[in-house]
Formats: structure tokens, sequence, C-alpha cells
């Protein structure tokens, strides 16, 4: 219950301090949600379609796979 508390008076603080959007701030908005260079760094490995097109280009050029393999939806991690 007191989590609940914080929780909402956190959220009150952060509406609060909120600036709004208008022509002036939208570069500033912009720039914050738009990703880094550095976030998108793993569109630069030559990822694979299908596993067996992998094992494939891994069994020509002598190399491992890594192989990710989860359950659920990504973003609940079940």
């Amino acid at each position: 219950m007191r989590l609940r508390i914080l929780l909402a008076f956190l959220a009150l603080g952060a509406c609060a301090h909120a600036e709004e959007l208008t022509d002036a701030t939208f570069a500033k908005f912009r720039a914050y949600i738009m990703p880094t260079e550095a976030e998108l760094r793993f569109m630069t490995i030559p990822w694979y379609p299908t596993y067996w097109q992998a094992v494939l280009d891994a069994n020509k050029r002598e190399a491992p796979i890594l192989l990710w393999v989860m359950n659920g939806h990504p973003l609940t991690c079940t």
C-alpha cells in the first residue's frame, strides 16, 4: 500500500515538471527519443532469417552459431 502511494506521488511529480510540446521544444524531445548510434549497433550484425541458413554458413566458415531462444512474448519474458 505504501509503495502504491509513493508511486502515485512520483507520477504526479513527474507530470508537474513536464514541458509542453511546442515548436521550440520539439527538437529537444526528438533528440531525446531517437536512438543513438551506439544503441543501433546491433543492426550491423549479419542476422540470418532462418536457423538453417546460419547452419549452412557456419559450416562453410567453420564458425559457431549463437542461437537465442525464448519462451513467450519478449516484453513479458514468460
